[in-house]
């Protein structure tokens, strides 16, 4: 049987095809958030089960992009490290900060048009989550009373939840230290547990380092977190049950005049002002009169007398002398460097620890592309979204950073989430007395209070009492207390920024940075009437304290030539009652 002929030239064509790149990524799922919507202004997760179909390994990174908005000009992208062996899928987390309304997305893991996926519908607005951590291997997973999340995508890290409100436990998962540790973290912070017992009767027992939430009682505080016990079989659990049992599940309220439309703007537009380079004007000036003097009549005199050669040299040269001058006294004034400023919340988990909130101006003398990133082992970032769309890449999570592009003697600001470790602003009770509010309070500090805090609050039901620091106790300065609605009246919230401060020769950072204290606080407990939206019903300990102080060096931002660093913090620590 005579052999198939095979023309040289087709076999050219078949090497060529199978040398063409594979398309191999299949975006096969997408859960926004951790029950299909989002949180605005807070970081929530994209989990994308991603497949490769094809033949070959897949060694790349899928990025998350905005899908509005002209090609080039849709700002950062969130990019994540992706490897895939051939036939295999995983999943994939990008966490995103979005607005509201929320905006499109698309997914993309090259530059050909096969290469993305469109996420055609922007994302649905809601208030934190409740939701079932199922297993996806269990047989007796729960049904479809109430929504439920994969516990195997649980993040690891605790501010990657900030999105989530409360879960519904019937079994222990098997999560590695990281998301263990994450879970008690998210606990600590305010989140709800309600473990159900499994279909031996038996309730969950996490054991190991998470002995802090296995307890005999059937409602117990940890940190500012609850677990609470439930009897009820899975069939009847829902957040029905959980709404007349005490446990509502939470909504996003609308404000109709509110006191301040956005915060963040208010922020940066702050923190940018204070590195905005302050020109000589009358050194420019002078170089001017200088220049017109010197080209005008000056030039005109001399040239009758000097060869013409040397006259248009000379011409030439002023100029140019004159002009690269005026460029460098009107593009700069003397004494930048590349400085950071920034705003912070940092509510305390205990031990140091804090969950980290910050808004972050960084201004450079040198334009470039910058690695930035922060002493934690998880870093999420998000860019400011009024400012004018610039490239850059956002690689959240664990050891997170940001590549951001910062053109010469100008300021990009951005939001940084972490769990870090700052002042420890954790006290003892030692007198507590209520009489129609308080009478009495002394608290005992311990050794790594900040030292150096401008103000010292305490918010007791709807009222601010101010404390006074003596060595290591605080004690009420007075027993009149201020409503929080007062204490967060218009006047305080939208004050002259810096454009509008007086002009003075040696004014630091912290006097600039602290009438921010206010609209801090009324961000940090999330006051309702004061944002365009407030999340109800909200959750707050027994008492707060709240300490705004300059911000510690161990929180400052690490990027190359940006050593210097000049921030303001509000600690938010909660106090329960002996």
């Amino acid at each position: 049987m005579a052999g198939l002929f095979v023309p040289r030239w087709m076999l050219f064509v078949l090497a060529a095809l199978f040398a063409l790149p594979a398309y191999a990524l299949e975006v096969q799922q997408t859960i926004w958030g951790f029950d299909g919507r989002v949180v605005p202004d807070r970081f929530n997760p994209l989990s994308v089960l991603v497949s490769n179909p094809g033949n070959s390994t897949f060694d790349g990174a899928v990025s998350l992009e905005s899908a509005d908005g002209p090609a080039g000009g849709r700002g950062a992208s969130y990019v994540q490290p992706v490897y895939l062996a051939p036939r295999t899928s995983r999943w994939v987390q990008f966490f995103v900060r979005p607005s509201n309304p929320a905006g499109r997305y698309q997914l993309r893991w090259g530059r050909s048009v096969k290469e993305f996926y469109d996420l055609d519908e922007p994302p649905k607005i809601g208030a934190p989550a409740c939701v079932w951590l199922r297993d996806l291997e269990s047989p007796f997973t729960a049904g479809a009373s109430m929504k439920s999340f994969p516990d195997q995508l649980f993040p690891t890290s605790a501010v990657e939840a900030e999105s989530l409100d409360a879960v519904v436990l019937d079994h222990l998962p098997n999560w590695e230290t990281a998301r263990r540790e994450a879970f008690l973290e998210w606990v600590k912070l305010g989140g709800t547990v309600h473990l159900l017992p499994n279909v031996k009767g038996e309730l969950p027992v996490f054991g190991e380092n998470l002995k802090e939430l296995d307890t005999d009682k059937m409602r117990v505080h940890v940190g500012a977190g609850l677990v609470v016990h439930h009897t009820v079989t899975s069939q009847e659990m829902s957040l029905d049950y959980l709404a007349q049992h005490g446990y509502p599940e939470r909504t996003i309220q609308n404000t109709k005049a509110p006191l301040v439309y956005d915060f963040e703007s208010v922020f940066f537009r702050d923190l940018s002002s204070m590195t905005r380079p302050k020109v000589n004007w009358t050194l420019i000036n002078l170089l001017m009169i200088a220049y017109v003097a010197v080209i005008g009549p000056v030039h005109n005199y001399y040239r009758r007398r000097l060869d013409y050669r040397v006259s248009i040299f000379a011409f030439v040269g002023c100029v140019a002398v004159f002009g690269l001058a005026l460029g460098i006294t009107g593009r700069r004034g003397y004494g930048e460097s590349q400085t950071v400023h920034s705003l912070a919340i940092a509510h305390s988990i205990g031990g140091g620890k804090v969950d980290l909130t910050q808004w972050i101006s960084a201004f450079a003398i040198t334009g470039d592309r910058y690695t930035l990133t922060h002493r934690a082992p998880a870093n999420l970032y998000a860019p400011d979204r009024f400012a004018e769309a610039g490239s850059g890449l956002i690689f959240n999570g664990k050891d997170g950073y940001l590549l951001m592009d910062i053109p010469l003697y100008s300021a990009r600001a951005f939001v940084h989430r972490a769990i870090m470790t700052g002042d420890d602003t954790a006290v003892t009770v030692e007198k507590w007395e209520e009489n129609r509010g308080l009478r009495n309070l002394r608290l005992r500090t311990g050794a790594g209070f900040p030292k150096n805090a401008r103000t010292i609050l305490a918010v007791f039901g709807n009222d601010v009492y101010v404390l006074a620091q003596n060595g290591g106790v605080l004690e009420l300065s007075d027993r009149r207390p201020e409503p929080i609605t007062r204490y967060l009246a218009q006047d305080k919230l939208n004050y002259g920024n810096y454009y509008n401060a007086p002009t003075k020769t040696h004014v630091q950072t912290a006097d600039l940075l602290s009438p921010l204290t206010p609209l801090l606080v009324a961000r940090a407990l999330e006051v309702p009437d004061i944002f365009p939206t407030t999340i109800s019903p909200a959750r707050r300990a027994e008492m707060q304290l709240l300490v705004a102080a300059p911000a510690p060096a161990a929180l400052q931002l690490q990027g190359k030539g940006f050593a210097h660093e000049d921030g303001w913090v509000l600690y938010v620590q909660d106090v329960f009652k002996p």
